[in-house]
């Protein structure tokens, strides 16, 4: 059996394992397998159909799957300071190897002399031993106290896939979102595992019909499906079934059926919440038996009508469009008009609001709408939404206000993740990056996929301003949040993993070529692609946009700022820079360490905006009493 040995790393096709240092690493079958092929034909340049062929036999899977796996396997193989890939992309064509390769004949390997009697009975005494230790570890682990924590827990994870819908009406379609939505709320919040919801999954959209499909890329230890039936214009059916990954096979279990009357009155309504606790509550014993479902406490309405205006504004929302966004709002404020005291309506008015900001690139003065509504959310469910405390420490945040702002967030409680990040949000714009990564710690500590399964308000930036670019990868949200894929892209341009960089910014383009991010990563790509006049007039179409719009976040603005550094515009890059800290965002120990702003730091002016940023951090450590992260000159 011949094994592959390149840099420092083997390939062993009988154990199907990739050593690193002769160190297992962990990696999925089709990801070996297809790393395994490359390196058997490295020769020449694969194409992805045949790659289709050879690695998934033929299945009909869509080529983001291969992109995954590509960018997985670079991940893992490449070293962030080469700055090329063992990986080759040729554009239009395929993928080839490109690293030298050693090959091993494992059966011409020095075989050892036979061991004497005396090693022998050496050799039995320490297995003895080794016996001993692994059964009292064994006993010691189901009888230790379970209040210690267990340190490198694997942490289980369920997906959840779209609800089959055997109508095409898309009353039915958005109902059978809200159930999946709720299903995913509802196991997030009773499982101590990782919950992956099919937004998460965007790209593996059409093998949504191949369950092991779907397992092989996600790793998921349970895989949940469903079918929605309308048997009746008053009556539907869900159908759930559970698959468990064990050995290498998914053994399935049926959930069976859950029959309810489609919501037509209140009472109809009220059964509907009442089966799908139902419905919960098996699924969460049946994975963790013993496990006392919570709930959520979710305000619900009267009004059957108001509940499927905000169902469908909701899922209007999903997709980030603009477009959606402007018609959502219409249905939520239908809804409140139709019933003011239902708050999750509120809540989803708050969104909006939210959206139309990063989204959209709108006016901050919907910041104000939005505090309007948090407070009508406090009367109505008070302590209730977490989201209401997010916005309002967000606005304060980015409309120039940071001191209140962390005011309000530096008791948060060591043991409340989403208080920690509010709190990290006020550090992180004032500059205190090592204090900030404290608490970053402490909520993986705590929920270890805090970052990659939330939304915008959570992204992981502060570890991305500490040039930790590995760590910042790893807590991103899976490839579709176009936000995130900005993010992943600027990381890996920074990083000089410029091939990978194009694939990321080339599919979120492709997805959002009209929102704000879809907007920032086509100006990123065509500075990769070296067209950095016309990334420079994207950029002059953002901010004006943004001058019309009074948008005045600070951090965004120095988005900007970056990539105009990286598009060599350096007048626009320094006006903006100087606005960015004058709007509250002055994290001085970044500025001084940030690659995309390496051209500027030459400049005469750049010292003098330094100043700016450094005397507001000095007075920020005064006033809450922090050591400073940079002295004053």
């Amino acid at each position: 059996m011949t094994q592959y040995q390149f840099d420092r790393f083997k390939i062993d096709p009988q154990t199907v394992r990739l050593l690193k240092n002769d160190s297992p690493l962990k990696l999925e079958p089709l990801s070996f397998e297809t790393l395994l092929y490359l390196v058997e034909n490295r020769n020449r340049v694969i194409t992805k159909d045949e790659l289709l062929e050879k690695v998934w036999q033929g299945r009909v899977l869509t080529e983001h799957v291969i992109t995954r796996i590509i960018y997985q396997l670079r991940k893992v193989l490449d070293d962030s300071d080469n700055k090329e890939s063992c990986i080759r992309t040729v554009r239009g064509k395929g993928y080839q190897f490109i690293a030298d390769v050693e090959e091993v004949d494992t059966e011409k390997a020095h075989v050892p002399a036979r061991l004497t009697t005396q090693q022998l009975h050496y050799k039995n005494w320490i297995l003895g031993l080794v016996v001993i230790v692994l059964i009292t570890t064994t006993v010691w682990m189901f009888y230790k106290p379970t209040k210690e924590v267990v340190k490198n827990k694997k942490y289980q994870s369920i997906a959840v896939l779209p609800l089959k819908n055997s109508g095409s009406t898309d009353e039915l379609t958005i109902f059978s979102a809200s159930v999946v939505d709720y299903l995913t709320t509802q196991l997030s919040l009773n499982l101590n595992m990782k919950v992956i919801h099919p937004d998460s999954m965007s790209l593996l959209s059409n093998e949504f019909n191949d369950i092991w499909s779907i397992q092989q890329a996600t790793g998921a230890d349970y895989l949940l499906e469903g079918k929605l039936i309308k048997t009746s214009n008053d009556r539907i059916v869900i159908q759930l079934h559970l698959y468990e990954a064990e050995n290498s096979e998914l053994l399935p279990y049926d959930l069976g059926g859950f029959e309810f009357p489609y919501p037509r009155t209140t009472a109809d309504l009220n059964q509907l919440y009442h089966k799908q606790r139902i419905t919960i509550r098996d699924i969460i014993q049946l994975i963790k038996p013993g496990v006392s479902p919570l709930e959520n406490g979710q305000v619900q309405t009267a009004d059957p009508e108001a509940y499927r205006m905000i169902i469908r504004a909701h899922h209007l929302m999903r997709s980030d469009s603009c477009e959606g966004i402007y018609q959502a709002e219409m249905l939520q404020k239908q809804a409140t008009e139709r019933d003011p005291n239902y708050a999750y309506a509120w809540l989803q008015l708050l969104v909006n609001y939210f959206k139309r900001v990063w989204i959209c690139g709108e006016s901050t003065e919907n910041y104000q709408r939005a505090l309007a509504v948090a407070e009508k959310i406090e009367q109505l469910a008070p302590g209730q939404y977490e989201a209401v405390e997010i916005a309002r420490n967000a606005i304060l945040v980015e409309t120039n206000h940071v001191e209140e702002a962390f005011e309000w967030a530096k008791d948060a409680s060591w043991d409340n993740p989403a208080a920690l990040s509010r709190k990290i949000y006020a550090l992180r714009f004032a500059g205190f990056l090592k204090l900030a990564r404290i608490h970053v710690d402490r909520i993986l500590q705590l929920d270890p996929f805090f970052y990659n399964e939330k939304p915008i308000h959570q992204a992981p930036n502060t570890v991305l301003y500490l040039n930790d670019f590995d760590t910042h990868l790893s807590l991103l949200a899976p490839p579709g949040n176009a936000y995130h894929d900005y993010y992943r892209g600027l990381n890996l341009l920074l990083s000089s993993q410029t091939e990978l960089a194009n694939e990321v910014l080339s599919n979120t383009i492709e997805r959002t070529p009209d929102d704000l991010f879809g907007r920032f990563s086509k100006a990123l790509w065509l500075i990769l692609e070296d067209q950095k006049q016309q990334a420079i007039g994207i950029l002059d179409q953002i901010e004006a946009n943004r001058v019309a719009m009074k948008h005045s976040d600070g951090e965004m603005t120095y988005k900007i700022v970056q990539l105009y550094a990286l598009s060599g515009a350096i007048d626009q890059a320094l006006s903006l820079f100087s606005r960015s800290i004058d709007q509250g965002f002055f994290p001085v120990t970044y500025f001084m360490t940030d690659p995309a702003i390496e051209a500027l730091r030459n400049h005469a002016d750049f010292e003098i905006l330094l100043d700016k940023a450094r005397t507001r951090h000095l007075a920020f450590a005064q006033r809450f009493n922090l050591n400073p992260e940079i002295t004053n000159k």
